[in-house]
């Protein structure tokens, strides 16, 4: 998602237990879609379907559509053939019926999105369990791209990373020279909650350098 303030947003999907329904709020957003970076076979390994060919999709608003929510519906499905993800927009004032509405918007169909970043990006999102301790979760995040590439040696990285609840403890930022980028990562403590929403962002001395990762955690 790129919001109309110019934050560029990642939420990497998941497969949930439960029906999960997130909104973000957003004021002329500058666009958003279901974007797929996993372009290797080996990612799937699915000879039939052919996963990594699939193409992503981005929306580009055209106008100014004011204020609203960007909406991702998460299906829980136990097979791959069921679409489960589903993504649209929600202006703020309720549509009312008998009216009409007018949004005009680009489609762009694709491998990957049409405007090019020079922010770094998320290469891959793991998540894991901790030894020793049953309660808390692991993360591990890997940043790419060009701006990663050619960074001055006494560059000092870190990763600012955010919960709604809960807490974030023992942050590790490291090179990754397989993906010829950075690797986080850091465990989460949920304590009594049943929801959580994270975030980080890869920064230098002087600000972030990324685009901001999100990520809806649930039991």
């Amino acid at each position: 998602m790129w919001t109309g303030a110019g934050q560029q947003l990642f939420r990497p999907l998941r497969n949930p237990l439960d029906l999960q329904i997130s909104a973000f709020n957003d004021v002329s957003p500058r666009g958003f879609g279901l974007m797929q970076r996993r372009r290797q076979f080996q990612d799937f390994e699915d000879l039939a379907l052919n996963y990594e060919k699939r193409p992503s999709l981005w929306i580009e608003p055209i106008g100014d559509w004011g204020e609203g929510w960007v909406d991702l519906v998460e299906i829980p499905t136990p097979n791959e053939v069921n679409d489960n993800i589903v993504s649209f927009w929600r202006p703020k004032a309720p549509l009312a019926a008998g009216k009409e509405y007018s949004f005009t918007y680009r489609m762009y169909w694709g491998w990957d999105n049409p405007f090019p970043t020079s922010l770094a990006r998320i290469g891959a999102t793991r998540v894991g369990s901790v030894v020793d301790d049953k309660n808390a979760r692991f993360f591990a995040i890997d940043f790419v791209g060009t701006p990663l590439e050619h960074l001055p040696l006494d560059t000092h990285l870190h990763l600012v990373p955010q919960a709604s609840a809960g807490t974030i403890r023992n942050v590790v930022v490291e090179p990754n020279p397989n993906v010829k980028g950075w690797r986080t990562t850091f465990e989460f403590v949920p304590g009594d909650e049943k929801v959580a929403e994270l975030r980080a962002v890869l920064a230098t001395d002087s600000g972030p350098i990324s685009e901001e990762w999100l990520y809806r955690w649930t039991p």
